[in-house]
């Protein structure tokens, strides 16, 4: 790492170049190897807890694929705390750190002399969280088209059980209209592993029919067949005891003469089916096959199961747009340096019993002396159930609520919490909290569920909170009341936190689709928390079609149970539970 103008030859180790280290030449430093590791391997999220980029797993549902943009001033910000760990001295201004960022920036943003192509650096990524990860934990991920140059697909890696974290250096295409602008990738491919195809022996198998395709195949290079991804022959069949003018394939059974006992060995005649298989080829496709002689790889082309393939046109999903509004591939990256010609002079310097040390300056930078801070992104497609009725779109403003103060009662009385349900169209307050409107278009919206603690006991811990209420078809006498909240099945996006991370609710619908449970569970390895820190637990459940029955009927009320699981056991509200109260409101869908 040198940050000169002087040419020196880049050939000898043992001095320093101004040509950068690229980790195919010897560095001056072995230093600075570490350090460049460690500062790429950040850019790349390396060893960062999945917690610090997912604040909620709430953000990334079952079976879903989120796409994201990295914010360059986050990652920024964290390089910037690690690389002035050691400066005790430069209160103003970190030679030590710009220089190392500078140095960065050579090896990340090199020059045609230097490096010749950019080395590419993440700047969108995408996670993916389906059980197609956990049954195939090895899944093959490309992008589409091929890039020319540089790499697309940076990084792909199983994160959890479920998910795998994808980084790209390009952002998605964007579509417009029936044309898409060729910067970023269109499609992602996700392929079966090799080692988990297997062999198969033909599509059908009965107790009398034995059915199977013959594919293509080829011996000659670069063929040019239209019907390549045709079969030769579809649907053979062989029937037991009967002729279809080919060679025997497969033996159901054989009859053992000494005891006239029949046992079924369903067994595959490889050099028969070997052989009419070449022969078929021969015949039907002379030009592109021309090995008369069966082998074994011939066989395996055949009996291979074909290779699964899942194909996603991202640029069809116009949501997308809002990752790269303008269309273009972004600039290369580079890291903010405060160089002298921006900020000004370097401070002056005074004499200190012989040693040079920086004069004391400002403990922060002024506003204007700071790196750039990029606009954060708005939806330009927001979710569904985000719009509300008669608000113009925008998501509804909810009342500030004061809680009020926590009255401390003796050791050996329970908690005690109030429980009250909104909708995010319609909010209410705990002395009012009105009604749920049950749209007749069947609008989707966000479910308040406000929890307040009014009296705490310090010995009490908390495990958790368990909130079910009834799902099923909506009501249509007034005698069915109460009824249930919604139809099965749900498919919002789930529950999020309003206020209190220190808990996530866990929803859970029965097997039969009648009950729907949602649990607040802290988030700590030790199971439990004191109550004293939960002093609001509500939550957002979004996405709910609240039934809507007939004008008849009127207001539906909606029990639910709730159950506080503490250390030393489970117990009832001390408060009464209001119901959930659901009103017909007709609306313009």
């Amino acid at each position: 790492m040198c940050d000169t103008d002087t040419k020196i030859d880049p050939t000898d180790p043992t001095k320093p170049s101004d040509f950068p280290y690229n980790e195919d030449n010897t560095p001056f430093s072995a230093d600075w190897v570490s350090v460049l590791k460690w500062i790429i391997d950040k850019l790349f999220f390396g060893s960062v807890p999945s917690h610090y980029l997912i604040s909620d797993a709430a953000f990334v549902p079952l079976e879903s694929l989120k796409f994201f943009k990295i914010d360059h001033n986050w990652t920024d910000a964290f390089l910037d705390g690690a690389l002035s760990l050691a400066n005790h001295i430069d209160q103003d201004f970190d030679i030590v750190r710009d220089a190392i960022k500078k140095a960065i920036n050579r090896f990340i943003s090199p020059t045609a002399e230097q490096l010749g192509t950019p080395h590419p650096v993440p700047a969108y990524g995408c996670y993916i969280r389906s059980t197609l990860v956990t049954k195939f934990p090895d899944l093959i991920v490309n992008t589409l088209p091929q890039p020319s140059e540089s790499m697309v697909l940076l990084r792909h890696e199983i994160v959890a059980t479920d998910t795998m974290l994808c980084l790209f250096s390009e952002p998605p295409a964007v579509a417009t209209g029936s044309a898409t602008d060729v910067a970023g990738f269109q499609k992602l491919i996700f392929t079966q592993p090799p080692h988990q195809q297997t062999f198969r022996a033909a599509t059908k198998i009965t107790t009398t029919t034995f059915e199977t395709d013959y594919k293509r195949a080829y011996t000659v290079k670069n063929q040019d067949d239209p019907d390549r991804h045709k079969n030769i022959e579809n649907s053979l069949v062989w029937s037991k005891g009967g002729d279809n003018g080919h060679p025997v394939v497969y033996v159901w059974d054989q009859v053992d003469t000494t005891t006239n006992t029949t046992f079924n060995i369903r067994t595959l005649l490889l050099d028969n089916f070997a052989t009419d298989y070449v022969k078929e080829l021969t015949a039907n496709i002379p030009q592109w096959f021309n090995d008369p002689i069966p082998t074994a790889a011939v066989m395996a082309f055949e009996l291979n199961n074909p290779c699964y393939m899942l194909e996603m046109d991202i640029a069809a999903k116009h949501v997308l747009s809002v990752l790269n509004p303008t269309g273009s591939s972004p600039p290369p990256r580079a890291l903010p340096v405060r160089g002298k010609g921006i900020h000004g002079p370097a401070p002056e310097k005074v004499s200190v019993l012989g040693k040079q040390l920086r004069k004391p300056g400002k403990k922060h930078p002024s506003p204007a002396s700071r790196a750039f801070r990029e606009i954060p992104l708005r939806l330009a497609h927001p979710p569904p159930n985000h719009s509300s009725v008669g608000v113009g779109g925008r998501l509804p403003v909810i009342p500030s609520i004061p809680l009020p103060p926590i009255r401390h009662g003796s050791p050996a009385r329970q908690p005690k919490f109030s429980y009250n349900f909104w909708s995010a169209d319609l909010p209410g307050v705990p002395e009012n909290p009105g009604y749920i409107p049950a749209y007749t278009s069947g609008l989707a919206q966000d479910i308040i569920f406000s929890i307040t603690l009014d009296a705490n006991s310090y010995d009490y811990q908390l495990r958790s909170i368990s909130i079910s209420f009834p799902m099923g078809k909506p009501i249509t006498n007034p005698k069915q009341n109460p009824g249930p909240l919604t139809c099965a099945p749900y498919t919002g996006p789930g529950g999020q936190m309003l206020s209190n991370l220190r808990f996530y609710p866990l929803i859970r619908i029965t097997s039969d689709q009648d009950v729907m449970n949602i649990t607040l569970v802290p988030r700590t390895s030790k199971g439990q928390v004191w109550v004293g820190t939960c002093q609001e637990l509500s939550f957002m459940l979004s996405g709910v079609v609240v039934n809507c029955s007939d004008a008849s009927v009127g207001e539906v009320n909606v029990v639910v149970d709730i159950k506080e699981n503490y250390v030393s056991g489970t117990l009832d509200p001390l408060t009464r539970v209001p119901y959930i109260v659901l009103r017909r409101t007709e609306d313009d869908k």
